[in-house]
């Protein structure tokens, strides 16, 4: 059963009461497949992409940005996880545009099935 993520890269699970951790140097597929993507709410209807590339940049590569229209929130993809942590640690409550943003993990449906 795993009991907790510390990094894409390190993993801790319990087997038969203890905690095991998995090497440093090995990555899981299931990492390699994931997105690491953050949900942005309450954005101000004049912030574009160039804003969101501006903000979330300096924690990390972007792989992907999207902003559907008139929605009031957008989708930013980082290459990692722990850009992905940063970002949701410093710009969560924040101000971009002209109005407070709300940052959450964005959840893949595909996943959810796993967990019926």
């Amino acid at each position: 059963t795993k009991i907790g993520t510390v990094s894409p890269l390190f993993s801790a699970y319990a087997i038969k009461g203890q905690v095991k951790e998995k090497s440093r140097w090995f990555l899981p597929l299931s990492d390699l497949t994931k997105k690491f993507k953050i949900c942005v709410g309450g954005l101000d209807p004049s912030v574009d992409l160039e804003d969101l590339r501006q903000t979330f940049s300096q924690y990390g590569e972007t792989t992907s940005m999207r902003i559907p229209d008139g929605k009031g929130f957008g989708f930013v993809e980082f290459a990692n996880r722990s850009n992905v942590e940063e970002a949701l640690l410093k710009l969560h409550r924040t101000i971009i545009g002209k109005q407070t943003v709300y940052l959450s993990w964005c959840k893949n449906p595909a996943n959810n099935k796993q967990f019926l």
